[in-house]
């Protein structure tokens, strides 16, 4: 909980302040890059009040076998009441959005998981989980 947490290779840990409606490159890779919003936020955490800041945007690009692959997930989505979470994108230009449940989707409906290319997405209430040849990029409120 609180100010955004990340989890290094070998087993690193970071916390990361961010600023205010700016964007900031979290990794950026051969075929790969993800992209957050930080905005600021007020949390206590231990009884101490912290002025910190929030990940409510996360945006991958990648390109793989099928196509390009466009994915945001949108904190701002998550429904309060079912922590359900809901994001969206494009593999090879075709649309699709992610929800936390399995549902039993229509034709185009959401999912809670799609594959595109090598590259394997799963949502799981309010997380989504992306799977890559060479990253395992997590996001989670």
């Amino acid at each position: 909980k609180g100010d955004p947490h990340l989890r290094l290779g070998h087993g690193g840990e970071a916390d990361f302040r961010g600023r205010n409606q700016t964007r900031f490159n979290f990794l950026s890779a051969p075929r790969v890059s993800v992209n957050v919003l930080t905005e600021d936020g007020t949390f206590r955490v231990h009884g101490a009040t912290v002025n910190g800041s929030w990940v409510t945007q996360a945006h991958v690009v990648a390109s793989t076998v099928a196509g390009m692959l466009h994915f945001s997930y949108w904190a701002a989505k998550i429904s309060a009441k079912t922590l359900v979470g809901w994001s969206n994108g494009t593999c090879g230009g075709r649309p699709f959005k992610l929800v936390g449940l399995a549902l039993t989707p229509l034709r185009d409906g959401p999912k809670n998981r799609q594959e595109c290319g090598e590259v394997v997405l799963q949502a799981n209430y309010s997380s989504v989980l992306l799977s890559l040849p060479e990253w395992n990029v997590s996001i989670s409120p």
